[in-house]
């Protein structure tokens, strides 16, 4: 009986300790001021998708590409090293949310899984540090039927 008179208060103190510990490190987990947060909602929802954002900031490399109509352009290299978040849309609501994001300008690029939607882009999203922007509904274009069965004389 003399052990568990002090085995007792020892398990008590020692969960304190831990809750304390995990605590703090929730906080400076969830609680950064310096990070800025991007929401938004894809619509229709029912669409699954991913969001990409891509930094558009100083070390970002500028190269030239085809864009989608065949036209050479100057932009913004779309490697993967460039994407610094990514995330799914919620296909039930549309929503999505990106925490941790640095401040700077960004390119969001929105990839829908169903062949259905064409790929949308939003050029030139700036961000302060902590602000928490929300893009609003995100309308995403049908393709066309004749998109991918055109045929070249």
């Amino acid at each position: 009986m003399g052990t568990n008179r002090f085995f007792l208060p020892f398990v008590v103190l020692s969960l304190f300790i831990l809750s304390v510990i995990g605590l703090s490190v929730a906080d400076d987990k969830h609680y950064d001021n310096d990070k800025a947060k991007l929401t938004g909602e894809i619509e229709p929802t029912g669409i699954s998708a991913t969001v990409n954002v891509i930094d558009n900031n100083n070390d970002a490399e500028r190269e030239l590409h085809n864009n989608p109509d065949g036209v050479q352009a100057e932009g913004y290299s779309e490697a993967e090293e460039n994407i610094v978040a990514s995330t799914d849309v919620d296909p039930q609501t549309g929503m999505f949310e990106i925490e941790g994001l640095e401040a700077g300008s960004y390119k969001i690029e929105i990839e829908p899984h169903n062949e259905g939607y064409e790929k949308k882009e939003i050029e030139d999203v700036t961000l302060e540090a902590g602000e928490e922007k929300d893009l609003g509904a995100i309308a995403l274009n049908e393709k066309e039927p004749y998109d991918d069965e055109m045929e070249w004389e």
